[in-house]
C-alpha cells in the first residue's frame, strides 16, 4: 500500500470572530502527495519559485501571488505538477455568516432541548438548509454579531438573549414554535460540557469556522484514502488557535467506533489505519506546506471574485476548472448561503 502525506492549510482564518466584513468566507485545503513523489515535487517548486521570486522573498506567498500575471502563472504550472505526480485535493468553503445561522438551527431547533421533540432539522438535510436560509435573510449584521458572541463565548443570559432576538424577527410559525419551546438551561449546560471535554481549547474555537472545516476536511481526506486504500500522515501549517483544536479532532475519529447507520446518514466514519498521525509544521521549512497555501488562497480569491460579481481573470478560471475536478473526484464541501450557492452552481455549470 503506497502511503501519502496530506499538507494542510487555511485562508481567510478570523479565529472565532465570525462577523469580520473583510474576511466573509474562510477556506481549508488538504493536498494528499504521495511519498514516493515528494523528492519530485520539491524540486519542481524550488525551480519555479527560483524562476520569479523577488529578493527579499524566501517562501511562496499565495495571498501575493495570485495578483500579478508572471506570478500566477508559476501558481498554475505548480497546480498542474501536483496534479500530474498524483496528488488528491480536499477543500472546504465556509461562508461564515451562513455558519452562525447553521448553527441556531443546530442548537434552537434541536428537539432535545424543546417542548417539542421534533427532529426534523436534525435528520433532514434539506429542511435544515431551508432553516438556516431563513435565519440567513431575516437577521440583520448586527443580530448576527450579536449571536456569534452567544456561540462563541456563551453564557445563560448570553444565549437567552440571542434566542429572544431571533424570536422578535421570526414570523414563520413552526421555528416560532421550536424556539420558544427551547429549554436554553439545558442547551447551555450541555454546551458547557463539550468546552470541558475540549479543555485544551477555548469555546470559540470549538464554535469557529477552522474547527467545523477541519472535521470536514478529514472526512474527504479518509475518503480518498478508502477509494484508493492509501493511509496518511496529516501535516498542518501550524496556528496556534487551531493547533491542539485539530488534533482533539483526529483523536476523537481516530477513537470512533464504526456504525453502519451513522456512516450512511452522515458519511462519517473511524480515521483509524486511515489517517495515522498528525503534526504541525511551518512552511517555511516545509516547502510542500506551501502546496496547501496556493489551493486554498487561489480558491479564495477565486470565489471572492464569484460572490461579489467581480470580473474573473484567466488564472481564476483556472481555478474554477481546478474546483471542478476536485468536485469531481469528491473532495469539495462548502457551506454557502442560497445567493453564494447559486453563484458558485452558474460558474461550475
Amino acid at each position: 500500500m503506497q502511503n501519502y502525506k496530506t499538507y494542510i492549510d487555511e485562508s481567510g482564518n478570523t479565529g472565532d470572530n465570525l462577523t469580520d466584513k473583510n474576511q466573509k468566507y474562510f477556506v481549508l485545503a488538504g493536498v494528499s502527495i504521495p511519498i514516493s513523489m515528494e523528492e519530485t515535487l520539491k524540486n519542481t517548486i524550488r525551480d519555479l519559485f527560483m524562476s520569479v521570486k523577488e529578493k527579499e522573498e524566501t517562501e511562496i506567498k499565495a495571498t501575493k501571488w495570485v495578483k500579478t500575471a508572471k506570478k500566477n502563472t508559476v501558481l498554475k504550472k505548480i497546480l498542474q505538477e501536483m496534479v500530474a505526480v498524483g496528488c488528491d485535493f480536499s477543500v472546504v468553503v465556509i461562508e461564515k455568516r451562513y455558519m452562525v445561522t447553521s448553527l441556531i438551527v443546530d442548537d434552537f431547533l434541536d428537539g432535545a432541548y424543546n417542548d417539542i421533540e421534533d427532529y426534523t432539522w436534525c435528520n433532514n438535510r434539506e429542511e435544515k438548509i431551508k432553516a438556516s436560509q431563513y435565519f440567513y435573510e431575516i437577521l440583520d449584521d448586527e443580530d448576527i454579531e450579536f449571536i456569534a458572541k452567544s456561540f462563541t463565548a456563551p453564557t445563560l443570559e448570553g444565549m437567552r438573549m440571542a434566542l429572544n432576538k431571533i424570536i422578535c424577527k421570526t414570523k414563520d410559525a413552526r421555528y416560532l414554535t421550536m424556539l420558544q419551546g427551547c429549554h436554553i438551561e439545558e442547551l447551555y449546560e450541555d454546551d458547557l460540557d463539550l468546552v470541558k471535554d475540549t479543555s485544551k481549547m477555548s469555546s470559540g474555537a470549538v464554535r469557529s469556522p477552522n474547527y467545523v472545516a477541519f472535521s470536514a476536511l478529514g472526512t474527504l481526506v479518509a475518503n480518498h484514502c478508502k477509494r484508493k486504500a492509501y493511509g496518511t500522515e496529516l501535516i498542518f501549517d501550524s496556528c496556534l488557535l487551531c493547533n491542539d483544536a485539530y488534533r482533539y479532532v483526529v483523536e476523537l475519529f481516530q477513537r470512533m467506533k464504526s456504525d453502519e447507520i451513522i456512516e450512511h446518514l452522515l458519511g462519517i466514519f473511524p480515521w483509524a489505519n486511515i489517517i495515522n498521525n498528525y503534526n504541525v509544521g511551518d512552511s517555511k521549512d516545509m516547502i510542500l506546506l506551501q502546496t496547501a497555501d496556493i489551493v486554498a488562497t487561489s480558491i479564495l480569491k477565486t470565489l471572492e471574485k464569484v460572490f461579489n460579481d467581480i470580473q474573473i481573470n484567466s488564472y481564476d478560471q483556472f481555478i474554477i476548472d481546478f474546483i471542478k475536478n476536485i468536485l469531481t473526484a469528491g473532495g469539495f464541501w462548502y457551506l454557502l448561503g442560497t445567493n453564494n450557492l447559486k453563484k458558485l452552481h452558474k460558474v461550475l455549470i
